[in-house]
Parts: C-alpha cells; sequence; structure tokens
C-alpha cells in the first residue's frame, strides 16, 4: 500500500479509503454478478466478431431486463439518479466499459463515452444506454457514435 500510495502522491490512508470506499459500492455486490475477466485486446476482438444484429438483441437486453436485475439486486428503483447511476459507476468507473464525461448543455445532459474497443461495442453501448432511458423512463435519447465513442443527448433532468 505504501508503494502505491508513494507512486500516486497520495497517503495510505487515502489508498485504504479508496479501496473501502470501493468495496461498499460496487465490489461486495460484484460476487452477485457471475462475471469474467478479459483484456481489452481480447474483449474487442470477440465484439468485433459478432454481427452488429446481435450485439443490438445483446444490448437491448442489458439496457432493460439485465439493467433491471442489478438495480433490483442493488435494492435500487428504476429512475434517473439510478440510470446515471449504472452509466457513470457500475458500467463506467467499475465496470471500465467506458471513460464518463457528462455536461449539461442547452437544457440537456450530454453523456459522452469514449473507449478503445471500436465501432462495434460503440453499437452495444448505444444500444444499450438508449434502452436504458426508453424502458427505464420511457425517455428517447439522441445518439450519436464513432468507433470510439458514444454521445448520448438526453433530456435534463428535473431538479427540486
Amino acid at each position: 500500500m505504501q508503494e502505491e500510495a508513494s507512486s500516486e502522491g497520495i497517503s495510505p490512508n487515502a489508498i485504504a479509503n479508496r479501496v473501502l470506499r470501493d468495496y461498499c459500492l460496487f465490489y461486495r455486490y460484484l460476487k452477485r454478478f457471475p462475471s469474467i475477466t478479459l483484456t481489452q485486446k481480447s474483449f474487442s476482438s470477440i465484439v468485433g466478431a459478432c454481427p452488429k444484429e446481435d450485439l443490438i438483441i445483446s444490448a437491448k437486453k442489458a439496457g432493460s431486463v439485465n439493467a433491471q436485475d442489478i438495480l433490483n439486486t442493488l435494492g435500487l428503483s428504476f429512475d434517473r439518479e439510478n440510470i446515471t447511476y449504472l452509466i457513470k459507476d457500475f458500467y463506467g468507473h467499475y465496470g471500465n466499459w467506458f471513460t464518463y464525461n457528462h455536461h449539461i448543455k442547452d437544457g440537456k445532459e450530454v453523456f459522452h463515452l469514449r473507449h478503445n474497443l471500436g465501432e462495434n461495442w460503440s453499437v452495444f453501448i448505444s444500444e444499450a444506454i438508449s434502452t436504458l432511458f426508453e424502458y427505464g423512463l420511457n425517455k428517447k435519447v439522441k445518439l450519436e457514435f464513432s468507433e470510439g465513442s458514444v454521445t448520448i443527448d438526453a433530456p435534463a433532468m428535473q431538479r427540486l
């Protein structure tokens, strides 16, 4: 821990706090979801070999019933705040599906998701995230994607 703290220029206590936070927010739940670990290169090769039609079917399931199962397992409701949690933390930060950027612009929330996994992964992400909004909130979103990113424009969340 000391070596890691030194390499990051932070205290060992900061490392311990991060480990505990990550465990409490994600890793303690991970054992409830059977999963595997692959290198991005291996995963990209597999996803790149999949027909887009099959990816779209899988993505729609990921954005609907699978997302509902994740939220139910975590004891969370299917609402806008928890959809944002799924995108930012569960899929982005901990799942390493993409790097997450979020902005409020022209009365819309813009989610910009970047990755290095190719166009098929952008197709999957686009379908999964748009399905999250349609299935969970009955809201359509505007999508743009390229080989290495997906941008989602969603109506801004209502603040009380």
